[in-house]
């Protein structure tokens, strides 16, 4: 029998030979035809109808894929090639027991067949039966030693367990035996990124896509890997390319949407995660992460909406019952949140992040020791995450300091503090360049020069001052005038200032005015009729610069607290965001430093009467008096409602959501005198305060 290919004339083994010679090339369409043509003159040739099959799935045209290697089996059922392939097919369709049964069968007609053992493992992998398949692949090794995709599934089971330095010894030795595995180079820089070693993963990565240069996933990792060490445009960029490759990669939008977050990109992080949700509608985490956006964007009503819907496609979310938490107690629904956080430890007794946060939802006192006691029993039995102990340690500082217990709470606090330190590293010296070059940069003649540019609007109050020093006490009680609106903490000219750097340092009239009008239009967002809206980013005492310059007439009021007081509970919370230098004594020291050097020339270059300073000591013992200062400064006209600032309820967004829910309290004030022991760097504040 002879087959006519192309006129040429074949024998039905020439052709056979031919047509898996195509195949193997990876040309497709000839090793059909040849198969077709065996098939033409021997209708039961199993290795034809066997290759057919595997052509179809390759294509992923299952069920005739299944026909061809069925009819291969009923001619000739003693190939354990057949039967491994007849599985891959079952498992690429979700059919996993079949898949299984298949592998041993052909296991069974050839007990030295390590293909079948790796595929074995692969389809217990998927049913989630970890140790069967490290089993499996083991045996696979025991036939063939040198075989590197049996090494590199069982660093994925390793990776797995959390084991990541065991994983990386199997990707190495993997990549030994194959140097052009890009999967095993994608999955090593998993293993060195989950060891927080970044730059190593990135070059793992990168080496994974000069081998295959459309590995969307490897783009998508690289990205990950960019922005743990905190290069968000790169990452981006990345996942804009691995979106290019895959448009329906949900993975890699949300992604996106988390490093535009890390920009304070909200609106557009929202944005990206829409449409993550849009190509994967049951994917929780992409509902959860655009919960968080909308939270930090304002929007706090659709930001519970969706970390509900998180949490229902979810049900063992217990992040989502975490995040809905942080919302409500942003909205002041203090016993909302609790009941929140309590179904977060409900699910997942060990979410550490859940009893930091329970905790700040109520004031302890003598007898609320039962979550002190389970704090302390994860903390004793050991074994858990830093971030985890460190949370907790911040927990139990919380309640030891609300019962009096200040040398154990320090002691709890240092601990937190000492974790953190290790993930952040704060650099003393870039930070008191950049202040030197902003002293340098805004002098009295400088605003002189500039005096016409930007807006005459007096419509934003900028807040400023070192965090915890009363900002957000002073908002709440200007926001409670009818006439004024409390926008809270905005990224505004955190973000005018990455726009000049992109600019290289340019700035122009034309961008002042730019900045005024879109600042305006931002804050008309929060309220179309206020007089007057407060912006209270504690660290805009950096921009004061930048915020003169477009308005001229702005108004901003400086809130001062003794140093010791502030320094200390900024040591005692942990924050969202970038905060590097929040978690070392002798760091925040040097910055509350820095901070203090910087004011003292924004007092000499601005106008006294737009600078308005109010200290916090002051502000507690004289509410009414110094509330009637700051109001009329405001060009705002006295109003009661003024006094009862903690019976208003709009959205707090800071670690003194609480605290400002309350009466007025003095329980604040001279609170260093507690922890007056440990005060370290902090001591030389005092003098100087005094």
């Amino acid at each position: 029998m002879l087959v006519e290919q192309r006129n040429i004339t074949l024998t039905v083994p020439q052709a056979l030979g031919l047509a898996m010679q195509q195949h193997q090339a990876g040309n497709i369409i000839q090793a059909e035809e040849l198969y077709r043509g065996v098939l033409a003159l021997d209708a039961a040739n199993s290795d034809a109808l066997h290759y057919l099959g595997v052509i179809c799935y390759q294509r992923k045209n299952y069920q005739a894929a299944i026909d061809f290697i069925q009819k291969a089996i009923g001619i000739n059922g003693r190939v354990p090639s057949y039967y491994s392939n007849l599985g891959l097919i079952f498992q690429s369709m979700g059919l996993l027991k079949k898949a299984e049964d298949y592998q041993r069968q052909a296991i069974s007609l050839n007990p030295a067949y390590p293909e079948a053992y790796n595929n074995l493992g692969t389809s217990l992998y998927a049913q989630g039966r970890l140790e069967d398949a490290a089993a499996a692949y083991g045996q696979a090794l025991s036939v063939k030693a040198q075989y590197p995709e049996a090494l590199y599934n069982i660093g994925i089971i390793l990776r797995d367990q959390g084991k990541h330095e065991e994983a990386l010894g199997l990707y190495d030795r993997a990549l030994a035996l194959r140097p052009d595995y890009a999967e095993a180079y994608n999955n090593k820089g998993f293993a060195l990124q989950e060891l927080d070693r970044h730059e190593e993963a990135v070059e793992c990565y990168k080496k994974a896509l000069e081998i295959k240069p459309g590995y969307a996933e490897s783009l998508n990792n690289l990205g990950v890997a960019y922005l743990a060490e905190g290069k968000a445009d790169e990452a981006i960029e990345c996942y804009k390319k691995a979106i290019g490759i895959r448009p329906d990669y949900a993975e890699a939008y949300n992604n996106w949407g988390y490093a535009l977050e890390d920009q304070r990109r909200h609106d557009e992080a929202v944005e990206v995660y829409e449409k993550a949700v849009s190509l994967k509608p049951d994917y929780a985490e992409a509902f959860n992460n655009m919960g968080l956006a909308l939270k930090e964007a304002g929007r706090l009503d659709e930001a519970v909406a969706n970390h509900k819907k998180a949490a229902e496609l979810k049900p063992d979310f217990a992040k989502a019952h975490n995040n809905i938490g942080n919302v409500y107690q942003q909205q002041g629904k203090f016993d909302l949140a609790a009941g929140a956080y309590l179904k977060a430890i409900e699910i997942q007794p060990d979410l550490a992040a859940a009893y930091r946060n329970l905790v700040s939802c109520k004031k302890f006192a003598a007898g609320d020791d039962g979550l002190l006691s389970v704090i302390e029993g994860f903390l004793e039995k050991g074994g858990l995450k830093g971030e985890d102990e460190g949370d907790l340690h911040f927990a139990l500082g919380k309640i030891n300091d609300d019962l009096g217990h200040y040398e154990k709470a320090f002691r709890h606090y240092k601990k937190a503090n000492d974790y953190e330190t290790t993930r952040y590293e704060f650099d003393r010296s870039k930070h008191s360049g950049h202040i030197d070059k902003l002293i340098a940069s805004y002098t009295k003649e400088y605003f002189d020069e500039r005096r016409l540019w930007g807006s005459g609007s007096e419509l934003p109050v900028l807040i400023v001052g070192m965090m915890r020093s009363g900002t957000t006490l002073v908002e709440q009680i200007i926001a409670s005038h009818p006439k004024a609106f409390g926008a809270g903490e905005l990224n505004f000219w955190d973000e005018q200032e990455r726009k000049i750097e992109e600019r290289n340092g340019v700035l122009d009239e034309q961008f002042a005015d730019g900045m005024a009008v879109s600042y305006i239009d931002h804050l008309r967002g929060f309220s179309p009729e206020a007089l007057r809206i407060t912006d209270k980013m504690p660290h805009n005492f950096m921009r004061l610069g930048l915020f003169h310059l477009a308005f001229p007439h702005g108004r901003i009021i400086h809130c001062k607290r003794n140093p010791v007081d502030s320094c200390l509970s900024i040591y005692f919370h942990k924050f969202g965001g970038h905060h590097p230098f929040a978690y070392d004594l002798d760091d925040i020291s040097f910055f509350c430093n820095e901070y203090l050097r910087l004011m003292e020339h924004w007092r000499s270059v601005l106008p006294d009467e737009i600078f308005l300073e109010v200290q916090y000591e002051e502000l507690v013992e004289d509410q009414e008096g110094v509330s009637r200062a700051m109001l009329e400064f405001c060009g705002l006209k006295w109003d009661d409602q003024c006094l009862s600032f903690h019976e208003h309820d709009r959205p707090v967004r800071t670690a003194s959501n609480w605290q400002v829910r309350q009466p007025l309290y003095k329980s604040s004030k001279e609170r260093w005198r507690n922890y007056e022991p440990f005060l370290g760097p902090l001591a030389s504040f005092l003098q100087r305060y005094d």
